[in-house]
């Protein structure tokens, strides 16, 4: 079989040893591996997005290192294939007034806009970013995304790969080769390392942040083992000491936190509400899995709680959820 790696982000160098590791069972299995080299190709790329070349040589010498580690010679592929993946110029695209303009932008029948919104919000910081402030990011993103993509549709046609392994899923590398693998048909599979060491998960055709698969997941996994004392004690302990600070995982946000001490501005007076929010570039960045519920984003759910929930002036703290 033929398998490609888009392992693109070395320096998170976590989920880079989770493909490394899979790169090995399909070396062990007798396959041909492909790996994708990004050699600062990207105008914007998602864990760099001003460019910063100390960090692209870092990133490069994290990715040579750790491939020589594997246990065979793997094929590499240019990320961007300059000579095939002819995308407009900068100046070619058009001035975005709204985030929802930006959306519904398309690019010689490519639906583009939408794909780079979640990276955008990471890069801004924002969920209502400056359109004109990150002009330039915008341009950049939309330009690495149809390079990206054109390439993938050529290497897909012209290599024959069989099974595409993607990162994730959210970024705009990753998404283009998620499009790509759908308008020609090859398997591809989406992953994330978990919360320990030794796991990561695996998604057939799908992507990571669907939220119907992990229940469907979830509601298996339990018909089958909730008279397994050992698990049932284990996800106790998970829950029960994980609000406390607890790593039973990979990180604590709440550590560090003083369970005795409120926020300065925190009034008895009134109700206050805490809100345990998530990422708003995956919530307005991914709507086709998150925009199942009554509201299009966190903000206007917060708002509404406020409105409709309390008879007594309250006060709003977002908190980081565990």
């Amino acid at each position: 079989m033929k398998v490609l790696f888009t392992a693109i982000f070395p320096r998170w160098q976590c989920h880079l040893v989770a493909e490394a590791n899979f790169m090995e069972e399909h070396l062990a299995a007798g396959d041909d591996v492909t790996v994708l080299a990004c050699d600062a190709s990207l105008k914007a790329c998602d864990a760099n997005p001003k460019r910063d070349l100390p960090h692209c040589l870092a990133c490069c010498g994290l990715r040579d290192s750790l491939l020589a580690m594997v246990g065979a010679p793997v094929r590499r592929l240019p990320l961007i294939d300059s000579e095939r993946a002819v995308s407009p110029k900068a100046s070619d695209f058009p001035r975005f007034q709204t985030l929802e303009e930006l959306r519904d932008y398309h690019w010689n029948g490519i639906h583009v806009g939408k794909e780079v919104i979640s990276s955008l919000i990471t890069a801004t910081g924002s969920s209502e970013p400056d359109m004109k402030k990150h002009a330039s990011v915008i341009r950049a993103l939309l330009r690495d995304y149809l390079a990206v993509y054109l390439t993938a549709v050529d290497y897909l046609a012209r290599h024959g790969l069989e099974k595409v392994y993607i990162f994730n899923g959210r970024f705009v590398s990753p998404r283009a080769w998620i499009r790509a693998c759908e308008k020609t048909g090859v398997r591809y599979v989406t992953l994330e390392r978990l919360g320990a060491p030794d796991r990561a998960v695996r998604v057939e055709n799908d992507a990571i942040h669907n939220m119907l698969l992990y229940a469907g997941r979830i509601n298996a996994f339990w018909e089958a083992n909730q008279s397994d004392e050992a698990i049932v004690a284990e996800a106790h302990h998970f829950f029960e000491e994980r609000p406390k600070g607890q790593l039973t995982g990979w990180y604590s946000f709440v550590a560090n936190q003083d369970v005795e001490k409120l926020p300065e501005n925190w009034s008895s007076t009134s109700r206050n509400i805490v809100i345990f929010s998530s990422t708003e570039s995956e919530f307005k960045g991914l709507p086709e899995y998150f925009r199942q519920g009554a509201f299009l984003d966190q903000i206007p759910a917060g708002r509404s709680f406020r409105i409709s929930r309390s008879s007594r002036p309250s006060r709003m703290f977002p908190a980081t959820g565990f």
